[in-house]
């Protein structure tokens, strides 16, 4: 019986640490230059509201575009049927001279050489892109600090491509210097390398404060390859 108790406990703590809802991530498709990415986080939030956010990046940058964040929240209670994937299209639709500016075609998304297998944080990693006989190795480095009473952090990337002829090619990716406010953690959960083949794009799971828990949603990091 007292063990059954523990397991409830620990779960319950489990529910309360947890509090926020998890984002879903969409790769909406590169340029047909391979020049900018597009992706969108959409879902329904602990208080019912709908929202969808949108992103255009510079791939070769690694900032976003002039213009090139929307975010969008729709605030009608979620009800059985309402679908938060069905609430991007319509953003999507509201944005979509923009997308015809970027000449974004959402057929062509990249190919994904690495995702993220379980829940678990992956602070280190190294896995294989076979087609082109490379091996990728990623440190991500967190820093996590108080300021003013706020949690503040941030991160970079320590990346390692071996070629098949044992040739090394390291990279920095991401920039340390900038501060996000109210993130807890970050976790690489996927890696595009771009149509071209001449990038990488790091789908970056981030952990941010939501009341008395936390919420997942997601950044890019990108490096041009050498």
């Amino acid at each position: 019986m007292k063990k059954i108790f523990l397991i409830i406990t620990a779960m319950c703590l489990t529910t309360l640490a947890f509090a926020g809802d998890v984002a879903s991530f969409k790769n909406l498709g590169f340029s047909e230059d391979s020049k900018y990415f597009l992706f969108s986080e959409y879902g329904i939030s602990e208080k019912g509201d709908v929202y969808t956010n949108v992103f255009c990046v510079d791939v070769a940058k690694n900032s976003f575009v002039k213009d090139g964040i929307y975010r969008y929240k729709f605030t009608r209670t979620a009800v059985s049927g309402l679908s938060p994937e069905g609430a991007m299209l319509n953003a999507l639709r509201n944005i979509s001279t923009n997308i015809a500016k970027w000449t974004i075609n959402h057929a062509v998304v990249g190919r994904m050489i690495y995702v993220k297998a379980d829940d678990g944080d992956t602070l280190n990693m190294n896995f294989r892109d076979f087609s082109e006989k490379k091996e990728y190795e990623y440190e991500l480095v967190p820093s996590v600090e108080k300021k003013n009473g706020k949690t503040v952090s941030s991160f970079y990337l320590n990346l390692t491509i071996t070629d098949g002829d044992g040739s090394m090619v390291q990279y920095k990716v991401g920039n340390p210097n900038y501060k996000r406010e109210g993130v807890l953690g970050y976790s690489v959960a996927q890696v595009i390398k771009s149509p071209d083949c001449k990038s990488l794009v790091f789908v970056i799971e981030k952990k941010e404060i939501d009341g008395d828990g936390f919420s997942i949603r997601y950044m890019v990091e990108t490096v041009k390859l050498k």
